[in-house]
């Protein structure tokens, strides 16, 4: 990733995170604050229906009080029984109902023709009337009151004579502040509204509804009233606001910052890599003058120098090794040139020696002398074409192509037959492996094969040509055995061993100590090109050349990279 990218990806990372922390923040806030004012609302929704509770209570304990007086049940004489109750409690109406549910007494805020209606009334139907009369003190539900927008509640005690019960005194007071609903009135406030009743009337209206609000209930125990408290969000919702509004600003004032930070940033850091990436780029393409001033710090003017300072220093070493290549290329030229005009004469020169001899009688002295001369007048010219093939192939920069294995080997053993007629010369490699190879590969081959023949003093020398495949980090396998691209493998993975055997005495230590270091030296030296040539070839494909010592011979092994592994999966062979 470039640094400039990775910059903009830090920032935006680091701004997205900080949004986070601060939307985080202020859900955590407004949550946190949400369920303190609800547990709040909770609490006093709680304490209000207790009040209420204590309040009905208060009221049923002194009904019943006043029912155990004696005067209750003196049904002839209770009419100051009856004021005096009306003038110690809010309740605004009170009756006498004796044992047979009929009213005998009945005083209170009621007009006179109510009054005497409801006197010699059978209400014994009625439920607090019958609970009255079974001896239960009963509290009945609110009831709205006609022409108004009051609501009354009845409560009933049975009156006592003795242990029997003579009578119901009950009593009808309204359903208010100053009653029943007495801690419901300081509850009340421009934030806040509480209301009560039960599932069919509401005896206490709210008197402010809100938007939106926090809202708890809770149950008068004594009369199965709901208490719901109701609480304006509005203030809570404007705290949160601002500090949404503050954590904002601070975001915005940190991302500023952050801002101002990438852009020094990017003057002192991007902009001088950038150059220095621009200048390593110039030196690759040869422009050996380009000089950088890198002003950042004393950091980045001390690379800049270094940087002036190496390319400086490569184009003196290109310069040098330009000159090098120069006199070796003539040297090389020269040389070949005279060894070639020196080979033809010895040759030529052999075959008038020959004619000599053949004139002057048998000399075997001297036939030796013109077949050494001959053979070794040939080698230096096999050396000669062998060190131009090696040139050819060093200096070729095209990457590897694709070569058929088989037809590669095929037509190296088809050279190996046609100069040798003894040998035996046999192939197991299957046709359809395709590897990535230098074009000189089936003369690298060849080569190889030749080897194996010539270095071989039997009647009938053999050399067997076999091929495996195996993963770059795995065992080596059988090719048959390759997987198909369905298993999911790279192909550049895979690679193909082939593996040249012969019967003879194999190939000199030092041949393949000379190999192995990559160079002659002045303590080594190999016999010929030729191997020389197969490394070379190896080497530009990408692969590498082992050596395999048997009881019986050598086996050198060519490792190539298989071009795809699909084709190692064909099987079969040929000799």
């Amino acid at each position: 990733m470039r640094l400039r990218t990775r910059l903009v990806v830090t920032l935006f990372l680091i701004t997205f995170v900080l949004g986070g922390t601060v939307y985080g923040g202020v859900e955590l806030y407004e949550s946190e604050m949400v369920a303190q004012e609800r547990a709040d609302v909770d609490r006093t929704a709680s304490l209000t229906a207790d009040q209420v509770d204590a309040a009905v209570a208060e009221q049923r304990d002194f009904v019943g009080y006043m029912a155990s007086q004696p005067e209750a049940r003196e049904f002839d004489r209770t009419t100051p029984f009856l004021t005096g109750f009306l003038d110690r409690s809010r309740f605004f109406s009170v009756q006498l109902v004796d044992r047979d549910g009929t009213v005998r007494r009945y005083r209170g805020a009621v007009d006179e023709a109510t009054r005497r209606d409801a006197i010699g009334s059978d209400v014994r139907d009625r439920a607090y009337v019958r609970a009255a009369l079974n001896g239960t003190t009963y509290v009945a539900d609110p009831v709205p009151v006609s022409g108004t927008d009051r609501h009354a509640v009845v409560f009933s005690a049975p009156v006592y004579d003795r242990s029997e019960v003579v009578g119901a005194l009950a009593a009808t007071i309204y359903v208010n502040e100053r009653t029943l609903l007495t801690a419901a009135g300081p509850l009340t406030s421009e934030v806040q509204s509480v209301a009560v009743g039960d599932a069919n009337t509401t005896v206490h209206e709210p008197v402010h509804r809100f938007d939106e609000s926090i809202t708890s209930t809770a149950t008068v125990d004594s009369t199965g009233w709901t208490v719901t408290v109701s609480r304006d969000r509005a203030a809570l919702d404007a705290r949160v606001a601002t500090l949404q509004l503050v954590q904002g600003f601070g975001l915005l004032v940190v991302f500023v910052l952050m801002l101002g930070f990438g852009l020094l940033e990017y003057r002192t850091t991007l902009d001088q890599t950038e150059r220095l990436l621009a200048g390593f780029t110039a030196v690759g393409a040869g422009n050996y003058d380009r000089e950088l001033s890198l002003s950042a710090g004393e950091e980045w003017q001390e690379i800049g120098d270094r940087f002036n300072e190496l390319a400086t220093g490569i184009e003196e070493r290109e310069r040098t090794l330009r000159e090098q290549r120069q006199r070796l290329e003539v040297l090389n030229r020269v040389l070949r040139h005279n060894v070639r005009t020196d080979v033809s004469l010895v040759v030529g020169y052999a075959d008038v020696v020959r004619e000599a001899a053949a004139n002057d009688g048998d000399s075997t002295e001297l036939r030796e002398a013109v077949d050494i001369i001959e053979e070794r007048g040939k080698h230096i010219g096999e050396m000669s074409k062998t060190a131009r093939r090696i040139e050819s192939v060093v200096s070729d920069d095209r990457d590897p192509v694709e070569l058929n294995l088989g037809s590669a080997v095929d037509e190296a053993l088809d050279a190996v037959r046609g100069a040798h007629p003894d040998a035996v010369a046999t192939s197991s490699v299957s046709p359809g492996v395709e590897v990535l190879a230098n074009p000189a590969l089936p003369e690298a081959l060849e080569q190889l094969c030749t080897n194996a023949v010539e270095h071989n003093s039997e009647p009938n020398p053999s050399v067997t040509v076999s091929a495996s495949r195996y993963e770059a980090h795995g065992p080596s396998d059988e090719i048959d055995d390759a997987p198909s691209p369905t298993d999911g493998r790279d192909a550049a993975e895979w690679y193909a061993a082939l593996a040249i055997a012969d019967g003879g005495p194999g190939i000199p230590d030092h041949e393949k100590e000379v190999l192995d270091a990559g160079r002659e030296t002045p303590l080594r030296h190999g016999s010929g090109l030729g191997l020389w040539f197969v490394y070379w070839v190896v080497t530009k494909s990408g692969g590498r050349v082992t050596f395999e010592d048997r009881h019986d011979g050598t086996t050198v092994v060519v490792h190539l990279p298989l071009a795809d592994v699909d084709t190692a999966t064909a099987t079969g062979a040929d000799a």
